[in-house]
């Protein structure tokens, strides 16, 4: 990810993302899973403070088989669009585009992290899935 990647956040977004096997450090050791999983809306301390008290169990098991990242969005808004924008590009808004939830354009072709991590890998190495819990902000309007 590019140098811009972030230092404070709004309580509203919160980013964790856990990357699994926790032995995959360096590019020169073979990687088998990484998981990315990313968490809107939820309020980083709240979340932390539950955590703590053993009130997330799941969460908690997969925080002991990978690791927790805590990743802020200093730059633009931490809106929906702009916020996963900078998170999974790296970049602000003004090299993405989008600014905010009313303020953006089509991210460019080769930005995101997954498209990145495809051409070094190679695209025979590498599968991505997103799954999106809601239909606003995505520009997802298909109907269900």
């Amino acid at each position: 990810m590019g140098k811009n990647i972030v230092k404070s956040i709004l309580p509203s977004l919160l980013a964790l993302l856990l990357i699994f096997p926790a032995q995959a450090r360096t590019v020169q050791k073979e990687v088998k899973n990484i998981v990315v999983i990313g968490w809107d809306g939820a309020e980083r301390n709240r979340t932390k403070e539950l955590l703590k008290k053993g009130e997330l169990p799941n969460l908690s098991a997969l925080i002991k088989e990978g690791k927790l990242l805590d990743i802020d969005v200093v730059t633009g808004a931490t809106d929906t669009k702009a916020g996963w924008t900078q998170l999974l590009t790296g970049y602000v808004p003004e090299k993405t585009g989008v600014y905010n939830n009313g303020r953006y354009e089509p991210i460019l072709e080769g930005y995101t992290v997954f498209e990145r991590l495809e051409k070094f890998f190679g695209p025979d190495h590498i599968d991505t899935i997103a799954v999106i819990g809601k239909k606003g902000h995505v520009d997802n309007n298909a109907p269900y």
